[in-house]
């Protein structure tokens, strides 16, 4: 299967964006591909066969989705990888990248919706969390 790879910058240490992108309360901040969407519910729990529920929906409520899974490998302030409810594997690389870091997630997309949409709803989300963590 072809994986989708998105990858971002950010200007903040690996602790402060891996804490970012670990936090219910953070992510609830940063977690929608635009503004009018959100993340109204957030549970992560965070080793190796925990299991995570990222709520995603529209805030006019026309349209929702529950992103589910459990936690394969977790190395703290470097690599999370998951599998989700669907069975699809995705693996987000934290890399200390001079004064900053490098975010890069891989993800096995869902056959059923556009590659395209995909990546570039991924890649939304990304800019969103790298707003939110450098504003912080």
């Amino acid at each position: 299967m072809t994986s989708i790879t998105v990858e971002i910058a950010v200007n903040a240490t690996p602790e402060k964006v891996w804490k970012a992108w670990t936090t219910p309360e953070d992510v609830m901040q940063w977690n929608n591909p635009s503004s009018d969407w959100h993340s109204p519910v957030v549970e992560i729990d965070l080793r190796e066969q925990g299991e995570f529920l990222f709520r995603m929906g529209a805030k006019d409520g026309s349209d929702g989705f529950d992103h589910t899974g459990v936690y394969n490998k977790i190395v703290t302030h470097q690599l999370i990888e998951y599998t989700t409810k669907e069975g699809r594997k995705s693996r987000i690389v934290f890399t200390p990248n001079g004064n900053g870091t490098k975010v890069s997630e891989t993800f096995e997309p869902d056959t059923s919706i556009s590659f395209d949409m995909q990546r570039d709803f991924v890649r939304a989300i990304l800019e969103n969390f790298k707003k939110h963590t450098e504003g912080k």
